[in-house]
Formats: structure tokens, sequence, C-alpha cells
């Protein structure tokens, strides 16, 4: 049998890089977290790569810092600690469950 090359990812480096400092800035307080979530974007913008929706929702738009979630009523609100910004998801169904959607139609 034939070996299987191994998978081959472009950028990996980079991307070692944005998980190091996405992982380092969970271990601080105020404002080591944004600078390291800034520097993760910028290393992502200068390779045009994309960061993970689940890993942009953690983290503030106003001033980069690490959001907390809060669960109420139905929604899902995720709240900055430091500058206070406020963003919310309801409870309705995006694209993960379109396929079963379209059945039932």
């Amino acid at each position: 049998m034939a070996k299987k090359k191994p998978i081959s990812i472009q950028n990996r480096d980079i991307y070692q890089r944005m998980n190091f400092l996405y992982q380092a800035q969970m271990h601080y307080k105020h404002l080591l977290p944004c600078y390291f979530n800034r520097q993760m974007k910028q290393v992502g913008r200068k390779v045009v790569l994309r960061i993970d929706p689940s890993i942009k929702r953690t983290i503030c738009k106003k001033c980069n810092a690490l959001v907390e979630f809060v669960e109420y009523r139905d929604k899902a609100i995720f709240e900055c600690k430091i500058c206070g910004t406020r963003k919310s998801f309801g409870d309705k169904a995006l694209f993960n469950d379109l396929n079963s959607e379209i059945k039932t139609l």
C-alpha cells in the first residue's frame, strides 16, 4: 500500500501564531488581552486569513478585549467588562439547521 501524503496547510505558522495569541490573552486581565487580540487581527489581515466566527464572538469590536457570555431568557448576550458593549444573538437558526428546514417545507 502506498503511503498517504501528510495534509499540508498553507500558512500553518501564521495559524499557530494566531492560536498562541488567542490562548495567551485568556490568562491576563485588562490591557494585555486587548493588545494580543489586536496583534492577532493584524497578523490575520497581513496574510488575508479569516478568523473563526466563534473566536470573533469572544472579542469586543470596540476595545478588542475578551467578552463574557451571559444567557438571558432566550438570548445569548456577550458583554464586554471594560467598555460595557453588549451584543446579543437570538435563538433563530442561521445556517446550522438550514437543510432540515428545507426538508420540512
